[in-house]
């Protein structure tokens, strides 16, 4: 159907069987289309749709809450043109020990807080890589390629008898199998689709390695930003997860620790420190502590200070110096 040489193929097929098991995993990996225009992303989606446990399309070009509402759990999201995705919801779909995060929605009487879980299956395709590089270690990519005679016409149930099959099959793998697990972020990123090719024979591991060697020379190359940077980017991605970003808004000091890009090694009492020498406000509550955001403002002016790259940053300064 489409131009996927077979080692892509197959990592599709795996990605679509560990689905199925999304209820006993409590991490997952995002998987990332890439490829020119005319080779088939949006049908490799459609097909994914028809193997996959309880799939969801989303528009990659709704609005942001719209989107976010729509990341529900143990789904499968399957998102057109996804450059512009916020990328922080990423991470709350990898792992269990992440997926629940805290929005601001309005009432009548004001504002209320509402818990949604995000953790689930993730299939997009992008024009671009992601921006950030923690998402390195969180993804798995799958390029399409040029069709000899172009790609054929997608037919649903040429694919949906399938289903029922493979979840039928995803109940007799061992989820604990599949390399070492815990050794790094990219292992335990790769070990859903690496316990089905165990069970399935095997001989799909040798490639999954290599790709794996290369997203940690691509990690290790992402890891150029100092830990305050890396640190800010963390703190701005949980902040912007509410709909309202008062001077009030919060965020668990343990939470930023956990989202810090992987391998600074940072505990949660240094990712405190380097926070208040940005002149952010933390204290403890409830045996907790927290940061505080001071305010879209005192975002913009510590990542302005220190040189922090970001869409929101950006777009934060355009809304300040007003209309042209």
């Amino acid at each position: 159907t489409t131009g996927l040489d077979d080692n892509d193929s197959r990592t599709a097929v795996y990605f679509s069987i560990a689905t199925h098991a999304l209820p006993n995993l409590r991490k997952f990996p995002i998987l990332a289309i890439y490829g020119p225009a005319g080779t088939g992303k949006t049908t490799l989606l459609l097909i994914i749709e028809q193997l996959s446990r309880e799939a969801v399309k989303i528009d990659g070009k709704a609005s942001d809450a719209v989107l976010r509402d729509a990341l529900r759990a143990e789904t499968t999201a399957l998102i057109e043109e996804a450059d512009d995705l916020q990328e922080k919801w990423m991470v709350n779909r990898y792992s269990k020990d992440s997926e629940a995060i805290e929005v601001n929605r309005a009432n009548q009487g004001g504002w209320s807080k509402d818990t949604i879980n995000m953790f689930g299956a993730t299939a997009l395709h992008r024009r671009t890589p992601f921006r950030d590089p923690a998402i390195l270690s969180r993804s798995i990519t799958v390029n399409s390629r040029p069709k000899d005679g172009g790609v054929r016409p997608f037919k649903a149930a040429d694919f949906q008898l399938y289903k029922e099959g493979l979840g039928a099959l995803a109940q007799e793998v061992n989820w604990e199998h599949g390399g070492d697990e815990n050794t790094d972020r990219i292992a335990d990123t790769w070990l859903p689709l690496l316990a089905v090719d165990a069970f399935l024979g095997g001989d799909w591991g040798q490639f999954a390695e290599q790709q794996m060697e290369r997203a940690r020379a691509d990690l290790r190359l992402g890891h150029e930003e100092e830990p305050s940077q890396a640190v800010y980017r963390s703190f701005l991605a949980l902040a912007l997860q509410n709909e309202v970003l008062g001077p009030e808004e919060r965020v668990l000091v343990a939470d930023i620790t956990r989202n810090v890009q992987d391998g600074l090694q940072l505990n949660s009492w240094q990712v405190g420190k380097l926070l208040r020498d940005m002149r952010f406000k933390t204290d403890t509550a409830g045996g907790k502590q927290y940061a505080y955001t001071g305010g879209s403002a005192m975002l913009v002016k510590a990542g302005l200070m220190l040189g922090v790259q970001d869409q929101w940053i950006e777009q934060e300064l355009r809304k300040s110096a007003g209309p042209d």
